[in-house]
């Protein structure tokens, strides 16, 4: 896990996800690590297999709801759908941050982290960017002209 994010405008990013979403934040970091396990199989997704091979998940999401019904020919349609973000985030509450959880998961993947060091990786940014605040250009003196004041004067 790379902790150096000099330089990285993701660590602000993410900084950034929990200041405008403080009381989602949590759920959307555990969204995003059982993501980040069934993506890579280490869990799966509730449900069961009938006699044929056919997989009916068990969380009737508008994921799972959408896709097309399992047939002989194509099994696994709700596998597959319960393993994606919208999913997910809609099992953990927080169907309207699917964005910010593949952005925290993006994040992990560039940095090298998996599940199990998402939340070391979460601290570790959020430590940083309150040591080090993103600089942000000075902006430029306003102009006082005798042409803007006039309406105010006319005004009075």
């Amino acid at each position: 896990m790379d902790t150096n994010f000099k330089g990285d405008p993701r660590a602000y990013k993410i900084a950034k996800i929990k200041e405008d979403f403080a009381d989602e934040f949590d759920a959307c970091v555990a969204a995003a690590v059982e993501y980040m396990r069934r993506k890579a199989r280490k869990t799966h997704p509730p449900g069961t297999f009938d006699s044929v091979g056919r997989f009916y998940a068990d969380e009737r999401t508008q994921a799972v709801r959408s896709c097309r019904s399992p047939s002989r020919a194509w099994p696994l349609p709700e596998m597959k759908a319960a393993r994606t973000v919208a999913h997910v985030a809609e099992v953990f509450e927080v169907g309207d941050l699917v964005t910010e959880i593949r952005q925290i998961v993006n994040f992990a993947d560039a940095r090298g982290a998996d599940d199990r060091d998402l939340r070391r990786l979460i601290e570790a940014t959020l430590k940083f960017v309150a040591e080090n605040p993103k600089k942000t250009r000075k902006p430029k003196p306003a102009e006082i002209t005798p042409d803007a004041d006039a309406p105010a004067q006319a005004a009075a």
